[in-house]
């Protein structure tokens, strides 16, 4: 039996993330003006280079970020054949949309030759069907959670307040583990995203046509999370751990282990994080005033929300699978989850009569919500 034992420790200031108003919109073209379709671009934090959000250059090479906060961004832009690009930083405001200059690449000058070429794969790659983001090896691909990185996905939102995901905007999205379905709540499914460490996972797949078998319950999308495989015989672990300090501290844990024959595979892991964030809301609703002596008065309402979130969360996995032959295997796997969430800030309310004018009425509640879940869930394929 060979056993094979790795420790890696790791420590980043994370940053933080909240919704805004704001949404950028921008193109990838070439040296000669053209578009640059399946281009991917990357939104990134100017004062650390730490990813917000990504996208990908549609057949005009446009792209959009959706929901960006205010703030100082860098842009950051690839294609396979051409050289990356680097833009900013970018002064981003409260508008509701702001175009950014246009990203341009230069074509990578090369000589035919029998010559082997070894290329990193891109953080987002567009494929037929579907859009895959490489975790596995990137800059998000160790010391998130699972939730965290579909966050920076393209056509990904989280809804934080509604506990939700919501792909190219719409709701109702099926996600899969492995290809297989868990079945939890749209609550619960987010407890699960937030203990899964972004360390276990290959690849995201983003499936905004999803397979006719998915018709009646997710026309809205799929969103297929894979998980990595370890194919060396023996034993096999892995321990990890990551440590973050910023406004919130964060820890997280993990141990994979793996033993391996010829004919069944076991498996497990475990992993465990605590930590925080905060999101901000903000919303102005202008609508009629209730009082009928007025029907032409307005009552502009200015809704703000900071809300802290305390998170402490435990997965777990085992599982077993048999060979039968070379094309099929049989198995069995258990998982567990375990969740803790807090929130709790203030929620402020201020009415005028015009867009601009004094603030006549103003309120203010303290918002507490906790909760904590269980789930356990088996598959048999």
């Amino acid at each position: 039996m060979k056993l094979h034992f790795s420790l890696s420790f790791f420590f980043s200031f994370l940053g933080l993330s909240a919704f805004g108003q704001a949404r950028l919109t921008g193109s990838v073209r070439d040296g000669g003006g053209q578009p640059l379709p399946h281009a991917s671009v990357l939104l990134l934090q100017a004062r650390d280079s730490s990813l917000v959000k990504s996208a990908v250059a549609d057949a005009q090479g446009r792209y959009a970020f959706e929901s960006a906060r205010a703030g100082c961004y860098r842009l950051s832009a690839s294609l396979v054949g051409y050289a990356p690009v680097y833009a900013g930083p970018v002064e981003v405001g409260e508008s509701a949309t702001t175009t950014l200059p246009p990203l341009t690449l230069a074509e990578t000058a090369g000589q035919l030759a029998a010559v082997q070429v070894t290329a990193k794969k891109p953080f987002v790659e567009q494929r037929l069907d579907r859009m895959v983001v490489n975790v596995a090896g990137s800059i998000v691909g160790s010391g998130s959670t699972a939730l965290e990185v579909l966050e920076k996905s393209p056509g990904v939102t989280v809804d934080y307040q509604n506990e939700r995901l919501q792909l190219r905007g719409k709701d109702g999205v099926i996600v899969l583990v492995d290809g297989r379905q868990s079945y939890l709540s749209a609550a619960d499914l987010i407890a699960l995203l937030r203990t899964m460490s972004s360390d276990q996972i290959e690849t995201i797949e983003l499936i905004t046509n999803p397979p006719a078998r998915y018709d009646a319950a997710g026309n809205s999308g799929l969103i297929n999370i894979r998980l990595k495989k370890n194919s060396a015989l023996g034993t096999n672990g892995a321990l990890s751990l990551a440590g973050g300090s910023g406004q919130f501290d964060r820890e997280r844990g993990g141990l994979n282990l793996n033993h391996r024959t010829q004919t069944w595979n076991a498996f497990g892991s475990y992993s465990v994080n605590r930590g925080g964030n905060y999101w901000d809301f903000y919303k102005t609703i202008d609508q009629p005033d209730p009082a009928p002596t007025d029907p032409a008065r307005r009552n502009f309402v200015i809704n703000t929300t900071h809300l802290t979130f305390r998170d402490l969360g435990q997965n777990a996995k085992a599982g077993l699978d048999f060979s039968l032959n070379k094309t099929t295997t049989i198995g069995v796997v258990w998982t567990g989850v375990w969740s803790d969430h807090r929130e709790t800030g203030p929620a402020e309310a201020f009415f005028r009569r015009s867009e601009n004018g004094p603030v006549y009425l103003q309120t203010r509640t303290q918002k507490t919500y906790d909760k904590k879940s269980q789930n356990q869930l088996g598959n048999l394929n």
